[in-house]
Formats: structure tokens, C-alpha cells, sequence
């Protein structure tokens, strides 16, 4: 039987979230397996990955393939989610239901859901004294009628759908923002309904930079054993994925964040994001996204190795202390490619000035993404994978 630390690691993922994970298991000698729909993500591409099991979060038999997967491995690993939902809700769900050879980094659906589903995450908010956007929970177009007028108060409102990887699938956006009952009820009609679960909120006002993030690891108790803080500098596009992030530190961020965790007794890896609202100071939650984020190998920069250290709490052999990194000098988190792209678009606009964007690269130190020394084909990969990209829309033009 292998030893507790040589025990393999099975990210659920293929992307850039799994791929800084990857980073974090580099100098471990751990063995990496890939779990992902495709095969084809930038995460599969590692020279550290041993092997890829391709399959469907939905597959009807995802469970007696993965069961048959960790055999196949020797019968004992670490299972963590990087960047894809779809995953944590099927293994969450039947956690119970697979060997006991594999050790789980989050908790089962009954805590789980207080992250997926946000009407129970601002229903915990509310029984913590945690601010949060006024929001309307719509599973009907009656519903939405019944609703309007109280809606009409809080305008303008942002309206997303729990169902974000299918809207997100199926219609290349997250979220809407509407300034009238009747953007509203358009928009209603031309996204499917929203899947009749409609998650009307109040828009808080503020760019990106009011967007804050703290990402930490927790024990089965819901104590944090790991916290690091990150500030958004750039995203691709308004409720996508970031392009640059600096670190970043606040008390009230650490206090709410914490709290809000151990309210759960959330297990395993936790991003809590709040906003800034301009118009109180006070920090409203946004979302809080239970599996590896996009920006996770940040935290590296820091002394702080989420990945692994998730690795260790599903073994019970993390050790019996709290880190929290508190600012020193500015750490830059930055995905080069999409924020150049981004970063040009906003210059066409006028929304950004060359001195503005070099400005904003400044720092003590840097991790690129996805970029490392160790293993630089992945990086080339991404830089064909633009160019090719890049290439396409010129022939189109």
C-alpha cells in the first residue's frame, strides 16, 4: 500500500485552474491523473500529468468509470476539482458511493450546495450578518410577473442563472445587466428563461478593481488552514474570467470570509468574492466558488500552496497551524496572452492608455499563466493555440 504522502492526486479538470493546481504538486512527487471532458485542455498537455481519463461530468456511467479509473491506479487517490462545477456537483453528490481508496477534498452535497446554489449562500449571509446584493429567486415567468414591480425598486439589476455552465454553454454569457422591466423580460425570453432558475440582483456599481477575492483551504471542522488574498485588476470581458490580479489584504475580507466558512463548515479549497459598494464601504459577497479557481497558483507566489495543501487535509496530515499572507511588496498573478488581447480592446475604447496598461504590470513578483519553466510545452501550446486564433479572425476580416 502507498505511504500517505506518494499517494496520487486525480484532478477533476483540464484547464487553467487545473493547470496552476498542477504546479502546486511539481516538487512533491506526487503522480497527477487528468479526469476531463475533452482531453483536449491545456492541463492534459503537462509533462507531470501521467495519464487522462476522458469523461463527461453527465455520463450516466461516471461514477462505475471513475470507480474503475482509481483501480486501474492502484485503488487509492486524492480527488480535487479544478475550474469545472459540473464535477463537484456529481462526485459531491455521491461521495458515498465510490471506493473508499479515494479521499475526497470537499464535503458532500448537503454543505456543497451552500456554495453551488446561491439562494442558500445569501441564506447563510443573511443568518451570519453577511452583506449580500438584494436578489429575487425566479423559477417561473408568473413568478417574474408577481415580481416586477418590487424588482423595478432596485434597478438596474444583474440577472444569472444557477444553471451558469449551461447559460455560460449555450449562450457565451454569464450574466445580464438590465436597466428596465423591459430588458428584463427580454432578456428572460431570449436566454430560455434563465432554465427557471433566475437570480435577479441589485447591481452594485463599481469596476473590477472593487472586486475582491480571498482563497484559502479548510479542515473537515470548516477552520481555515490556509489563506491567501487577491484584488482584480483586468477581466477578458464584464463576468468573465480575470486576465490580472494583484495580492491584497483586508481585515473585514479575512473576518467575513472566515466566518462565513465556518458557518458552512466548508471542507476543502474556498473563494469567497465580495464588491466594494461605493455606496455604503461595505464588502458585498458576490459568489463563493467551492473548487480551484482560476487563479490559484497565485498563492504560490506567497509561500502558500493551496493544492497541496488540500492534498494533505484529505489525508488528515495537514499540520496544526493557520497561514495568512499579509502584503508584502505587490505579487502580480497574470495571463498574458488574454490580457494583452483584452487590454487592446479597452485601448480602442478609450476605457485604457498604453502608460495606464505598463503601469499596471509593476511588481515585486510574477506568476504567468499557463507558464513554468519545468514545463514549457504547455506554455507553447497556449502561444500556438492565440496565434492560430489570431490567424482565423484575420482570414475572416
Amino acid at each position: 500500500m502507498k505511504t500517505k504522502h506518494n499517494i496520487p492526486v486525480i484532478i477533476f479538470g483540464s484547464h487553467i485552474a487545473a493547470y496552476g493546481a498542477i504546479k502546486g504538486f511539481i516538487t512533491k512527487k506526487v503522480t497527477i491523473y487528468i479526469v476531463c471532458p475533452t482531453g483536449k485542455g491545456i492541463a492534459t498537455k503537462s509533462r507531470f500529468v501521467k495519464k487522462t481519463l476522458v469523461l463527461d461530468p453527465d455520463d450516466p456511467l461516471f461514477i462505475s468509470k471513475v470507480s474503475n479509473f482509481l483501480h486501474e491506479i492502484g485503488g487509492h487517490a486524492v480527488a480535487m476539482v479544478a475550474g469545472t462545477d459540473e464535477y463537484l456537483d456529481i462526485l459531491s453528490q455521491n461521495i458515498d458511493k465510490f471506493p473508499e481508496g479515494l479521499k475526497f477534498t470537499f464535503s458532500d452535497w448537503n454543505i456543497v450546495s451552500q456554495v453551488r446554489r446561491k439562494i442558500l449562500t445569501y441564506k447563510k449571509c443573511e443568518e451570519l450578518g453577511i452583506g449580500y446584493p438584494k436578489t429575487f429567486y425566479i423559477r417561473s415567468k408568473n413568478e417574474l410577473l408577481k415580481n416586477i414591480s418590487d424588482i423595478e425598486k432596485i434597478l438596474p439589476v444583474i440577472l444569472k442563472s444557477e444553471k451558469s455552465s449551461k447559460l455560460l454553454k449555450e449562450y457565451h454569457l454569464k450574466g445580464v445587466i438590465a436597466h428596465s422591466s423591459d430588458d428584463i423580460l427580454r432578456a428572460y425570453h431570449k436566454y430560455s428563461g434563465f432554465y427557471n432558475e433566475l437570480l435577479i440582483s441589485e447591481y452594485i456599481p463599481g469596476d473590477e478593481s472593487s472586486l475582491v477575492n480571498l482563497i484559502g483551504v479548510s479542515d473537515r471542522k470548516g477552520d481555515s488552514v490556509e489563506i491567501f488574498m487577491n484584488r482584480k485588476v483586468r477581466i477578458a470581458r464584464e463576468f468573465l474570467s480575470c486576465t490580472l490580479m494583484e495580492d491584497y489584504y483586508s481585515n473585514e475580507l479575512l473576518q467575513q470570509s472566515v466566518m462565513l466558512i465556518k458557518g458552512m463548515k466548508y471542507f476543502g479549497y474556498f473563494n469567497p468574492e465580495f464588491k466594494i459598494d461605493p455606496r455604503d464601504g461595505q464588502l458585498k459577497l458576490m459568489e463563493i466558488n467551492g473548487r480551484i479557481t482560476l487563479s490559484n497558483s497565485h498563492a504560490l507566489l506567497a509561500g502558500l500552496n493551496l493544492p497541496y495543501a488540500m492534498y494533505l487535509v484529505a489525508l488528515d496530515s495537514y499540520p496544526n497551524e493557520l497561514k495568512i499572507y499579509r502584503q508584502r511588496g505587490r505579487l502580480l498573478w497574470w495571463e498574458p496572452l488574454g490580457d494583452i488581447v483584452s487590454s487592446l480592446k479597452m485601448i480602442k475604447h478609450n476605457k485604457l492608455n498604453i502608460f495606464s496598461f505598463f503601469k499596471s504590470l509593476v511588481a515585486t513578483k510574477y506568476i504567468f499563466e499557463p507558464f513554468c519553466i519545468k514545463d514549457p510545452w504547455v506554455g507553447f501550446l497556449w502561444l500556438g493555440h492565440f496565434a492560430l486564433h489570431a490567424i482565423k479572425k484575420l482570414i475572416k476580416i
